[in-house]
């Protein structure tokens, strides 16, 4: 089985929706684990972030079962099963006494908090996984940050991806950072993320065909509440993907990186 953790609510299928369409459609299974997909606690953290997200997003005070609803659409449409884990995201998570540990935006690109509870986690990988796919956080968020940590401690094939839009040279990701400094995007943002990684890294690409471009950029579309979030509307959003991929090679692609092999 071929499993791929997605830090949030979009961002296997945003990255590698492509390749995913292209297992399914070969008859390999594929897995998604969304890990931060859990409910926000009651009462929210009252922070400028939460408030902001909410209204970008549109689907009430707890937009978690619209967003959950957005990504088994996504994967079913590429041919994938889908599993929620219950981490909360970032702007939710809270210390013991109930105080945010990632109030604000700049925070979402800072330094994983070390009282954050997702860093003690173990993640479900099914024992018959054959590759495990990853965010290489490139971007610099602190989810992607903690996953790809929890992703090097397992004893599996593992291979990282490159977190579209944070790794695209063209402005989309800019428009996440509401000014923040900390976020990177484009290459300086894949080549800090290379850093993170404690093993020297080379990176290969996977070949789309148009039927796979089409299915990736229709599981995105699955993703009303985000939209916004790097788009003007769904034909920018397709516009940009397929712009991006073309950037990867000419006929499209996505970019995957693994560990170098040592004589």
């Amino acid at each position: 089985m071929h499993v791929f953790l997605s830090p949030h609510l979009d961002d296997a299928v945003l990255s590698c929706g492509g390749m995913i369409h292209q297992l399914t459609q070969r008859g390999k299974p594929v897995l998604i684990i969304t890990v931060m997909a859990g409910d926000p606690p009651d009462p929210l953290p009252n922070t400028p972030l939460i408030r902001d997200l909410h209204q970008r997003w549109a689907v009430g005070t707890n937009p978690m079962p619209a967003r959950r609803a957005e990504d088994s659409d996504a994967a079913t449409l590429l041919g994938a099963t889908i599993e929620h884990l219950d981490f909360s995201d970032c702007p939710y998570r809270t210390d013991d006494n109930g105080t945010p540990l990632y109030p604000t935006n700049d925070d979402l690109f800072g330094d994983v908090h070390p009282d954050d509870p997702v860093l003690q986690a173990t993640l479900p990988i099914p024992t018959h996984t054959t590759t495990l796919y990853a965010p290489l956080s490139a971007g610099g968020h602190v989810d992607h940050v903690v996953v790809c940590r929890l992703a090097q401690q397992l004893q599996v094939a593992l291979l990282f991806y490159e977190e579209y839009p944070y790794s695209a040279n063209s402005q989309e990701a800019i428009r996440i950072s509401s000014g923040s400094g900390r976020q990177q995007h484009g290459t300086i943002a894949v080549d800090t993320a290379r850093q993170r990684i404690a093993k020297p890294l080379s990176s290969f690409i996977i070949e789309l065909d148009q039927t796979n471009m089409q299915h990736k950029i229709d599981a995105i579309a699955c993703y009303t509440s985000q939209i916004s979030t790097f788009w003007d509307n769904t034909p920018h959003m397709a516009e940009r993907v397929r712009d991006y991929a073309n950037t990867i090679a000419p006929m499209g692609a996505e970019r995957l990186w693994k560990y170098k092999e040592t004589v």
